[in-house]
């Protein structure tokens, strides 16, 4: 089984380590954007979000791809996101949120660079709906399927309550321009939680990622997309 171009069986272990403890939440001290050359102020981010039980290794053909053509490369620099994929949705959005804030108080803390401007997010799978989440806003809507009061009338730590709000309530993350969405299950599958749903997941899971994103068909379309945004 292959994972990526030339890979060897390091790489698919090293892959399936990350994937594995991000999955189960461990080495929280690596999660974070990875930048895969020296930050330009000028070009657009491509933001690449891995699905679950996956990580940023994934993305070697596509990013191997982008940087090959050298207009994609004059225009956009590649940014990997490894994140953990063992909390609900709303609180990876929340996550990645952080994670680029972050990175733009590091690289840009005075919000002049163009690159602020035209994101564009690749997301797989898991993060395919993260990826939506951050280009949504979410109005008052989920906090209200989970709460029967408004936050200024819950009782409890002021500092704990924003906390919460800032995962239920958000705003479109600033400068995205563009979404690519991978086999993302963004209206859920209702056999997902079921036994049989289960066991073929963890039987196939691996090998469909590898090959979904190692098809140069659909590398090729991606790259196509980007050509004229």
């Amino acid at each position: 089984m292959s994972l990526l171009p030339a890979s060897t069986w390091r790489d698919n272990w090293r892959h399936l380590s990350v994937a594995l403890r991000g999955a189960l939440g461990g080495a929280r001290q690596h999660a974070g954007v990875q930048l895969l050359d020296p930050y330009d102020p000028d070009k657009r981010p491509l933001i690449l979000l891995h699905g679950l039980f996956s990580s940023p290794m994934i993305w070697a053909r596509l990013a191997a791809a982008v940087q090959a053509d050298d207009a994609l490369r004059a225009r956009f620099q590649v940014w990997q996101v490894l994140h953990h994929t063992n909390v609900p949705m709303i609180v990876a959005r929340r996550r990645v949120q952080d994670y680029l804030d972050n990175t733009w108080r590091l690289l840009d803390p005075q919000h002049r660079h163009a690159a602020r401007k035209g994101l564009v997010l690749v997301g797989h799978s898991f993060g395919g709906v993260v990826a939506r989440l951050l280009c949504v806003d979410s109005g008052t809507r989920l906090w209200d399927a989970a709460f029967v009061s408004p936050p200024e009338r819950v009782a409890g730590d002021r500092a704990d309550i924003r906390s919460m709000q800032g995962s239920y309530i958000f705003n479109a993350y600033p400068g995205i321009s563009h979404a690519i969405f991978l086999a993302a299950p963004h209206r859920g599958s209702p056999r997902a939680n079921d036994l049989l749903g289960n066991l073929a997941r963890r039987i196939v899971v691996i090998e469909a990622i590898g090959r979904l994103l190692a098809n140069e068909s659909l590398i090729s379309a991606v790259v196509s997309y980007l050509q004229h945004r």
